[in-house]
């Protein structure tokens, strides 16, 4: 441990597991910036910076974006223990939802080892009522800011009813947006090309059984929560072979 508190970039990288490239690009963007740079240009850090680093990788786990992140730390108001009493209620909240998670595992568990029945209803309803805690979690503040609280939570009223047939239909339209942005990657097809008209129906459908009130607005709109979000891009970019969040967004914008 060092002693006096003062930590080189590598030594700063060692004692919390991030890169040295990833403290740089903090500094970069002034989310993390060291306490001086020494006479040989070389970054020191010290407590201070290692207290925001904690909050900063608290706020990561939660999926907070750097951007949001980054006003959250730079707000005047900001308080680290009110931030800790957040950051605490929103990991039981994870916990909650793991746990409701593994109990549906328990229970399907059950189902197929023969010792109870089930209902496709109750074999999807904790599927989807995660579904819906975590599209709330990613996507909630942003939507209630572009829509208002009465249109977010009409969705969110719409995706609580949906059925199992419905609910398989938004996983089964979803599979086939992941499938074709692969096929246009792959084939270096362009948004005029007809399986661009097909991501976009696709997704128009899949967010016709979410919002009662569907829009071609509303639909634009959406291309802007997703260029806004992280982690939107980072899911869609994972689930398919080259990164497909930009030309998802692209062909939105196109056809909306």
């Amino acid at each position: 441990m060092n002693q006096n508190n003062n930590y080189s970039i590598s030594q700063l990288a060692q004692l919390t597991g991030v890169t040295t490239r990833t403290l740089r690009y903090y500094d970069k963007i002034n989310l993390l910036k060291p306490e001086k740079i020494d006479q040989n240009g070389y970054r020191r850090y010290a407590k201070p910076q290692l207290d925001t680093l904690q909050q900063i990788l608290y706020f990561k786990s939660l999926d907070f974006n750097l951007q949001k992140i980054k006003s959250i730390l730079h707000d005047p108001t900001y308080n680290v223990v009110q931030a800790l009493e957040i950051q605490r209620k929103l990991f039981k909240q994870v916990i909650e939802e793991k746990r409701q998670l593994l109990k549906s595992i328990d229970q399907s568990l059950k189902y197929y080892r023969g010792e109870i029945t089930m209902t496709d209803q109750e074999q999807f309803e904790t599927l989807k009522n995660n579904h819906i805690r975590q599209n709330d979690k990613r996507y909630g503040e942003q939507a209630r800011t572009l829509y208002g609280n009465q249109e977010y939570e009409a969705v969110q009223k719409k995706m609580a009813s949906l059925n199992t047939t419905d609910y398989q239909s938004l996983q089964q339209l979803e599979n086939n947006i992941i499938h074709n942005l692969n096929l246009m990657n792959e084939k270096g097809l362009t948004l005029d090309h007809p399986l661009a008209q097909d991501i976009f129906q696709a997704h128009q459908k899949w967010l016709k059984l979410m919002n009662p009130n569907y829009t071609s607005q509303y639909h634009l709109a959406m291309a802007d929560l997703y260029e806004a979000d992280e982690s939107f891009q980072a899911y869609y970019d994972s689930r398919t072979k080259d990164p497909s969040a930009n030309l998802l967004i692209a062909i939105i914008r196109k056809y909306s």
